[in-house]
């Protein structure tokens, strides 16, 4: 099975989060690009995704609205760079902190058969960088993630 790693790199206000998919790059594009699937395997399984709305263009948003057993919370961007199916530029800003926002590179580098996808996240500062991770959201990532996975696994075998 494929693990999410994250890297927080001491003194420096970024993360590299990492994971490979046993799929070629346009499938594992098209799952984090589709909203009808994105809302399969964005939150976590302890976590409802309420809407899920993406206009994938440059200077285009997404929101996302989720509910856990402490409350609804938002998620909000803006696509700056769309290379399909290389690599996405976005905003990423959890609603409680709208000053905190940071900007995260998507990308997808193809290997034979699968595919690494490779997120480098930039925040304002160390501190709103720790305050993310303190958040949770490495727990929560490691499981969307895996759903993600089962997710392209579907896909490829409907490609197949």
């Amino acid at each position: 099975m494929n693990e999410t790693t994250l890297i927080a790199p001491p003194g420096q206000p970024t993360l590299k989060i990492t994971r490979w998919f046993d799929a070629p790059r346009d499938l594992v594009w098209k799952a984090v690009t589709t909203p009808a699937l994105v809302q399969r395997w964005w939150a976590p399984p302890c976590v409802e995704l309420l809407s899920c709305e993406m206009d994938v263009r440059v200077g285009g948003h997404w929101r996302f609205k989720t509910r856990s057993p402490m409350g609804e919370v938002g998620f909000y961007g803006e696509y700056r760079e769309i290379e399909a199916p290389n690599r996405l530029v976005q905003t990423f800003v959890f609603e409680p902190f709208p000053d905190s926002i940071a900007v995260e590179t998507m990308t997808l580098i193809p290997e034979g058969a699968r595919t690494q996808l490779v997120i480098d996240m930039v925040h304002p500062s160390v501190q709103s960088r720790d305050a993310h991770v303190a958040s949770g959201m490495e727990t929560g990532m490691r499981q969307a993630h895996a759903q993600l996975e089962t997710l392209v696994n579907e896909l490829v075998r409907q490609a197949a």
